[in-house]
């Protein structure tokens, strides 16, 4: 299950940076030809990797100081994933490993910072592995599901 959840990570890593580049939203002025796959890798899997990790920790201290479930989810977004992020842009505007040209909606900044970009943005970052998990979990129950039979 988890080399699948990788897997699937790794490819709409892929997805998501080609469209978002050629509909002109952002750009990586470090990164050539040559080193694409550190950039899916760094950049973009262990990305949404730890922006999904830091949501579902989120929701496990939210729910263990009584908020329910389904309202943890979403403060777990708004809170740790937001924060998340916000760290995450502060390193790279230190860098710049990838530059934001503009957003859909709105190109709305805080200083340096895309308004959709640090929520919107980040929290699909979450969402999206969130959602690619929670399908491999589905596939590898129905594969056991059948070998059991």
């Amino acid at each position: 299950r988890i080399a699948v959840f990788f897997a699937l990570l790794l490819a709409s890593s892929v997805v998501i940076d080609r469209i978002g580049m050629h509909i002109g939203y952002w750009e990586y002025p470090h990164y050539g030809t040559d080193d694409q796959v550190r950039k899916y890798v760094f950049e973009w899997t262990l990305a949404l990797f730890y922006h999904f990790v830091g949501m579902v920790l989120g929701v496990e201290i939210l729910v263990r100081t009584g908020v329910e479930r389904r309202t943890a989810f979403l403060l777990s977004l708004l809170i740790f994933v937001t924060l998340i992020g916000l760290i995450t842009e502060s390193l790279n505007l230190q860098v710049y490993s990838w530059r934001v040209n503009r957003m859909p909606i709105s190109n709305l900044r805080i200083g340096e910072y895309f308004l959709v970009f640090q929520t919107v943005g980040y929290w699909l970052m979450a969402l999206i592995p969130y959602g690619l998990y929670e399908l491999t979990g589905r596939i590898d129950a129905k594969i056991v599901s059948l070998r059991s039979r």
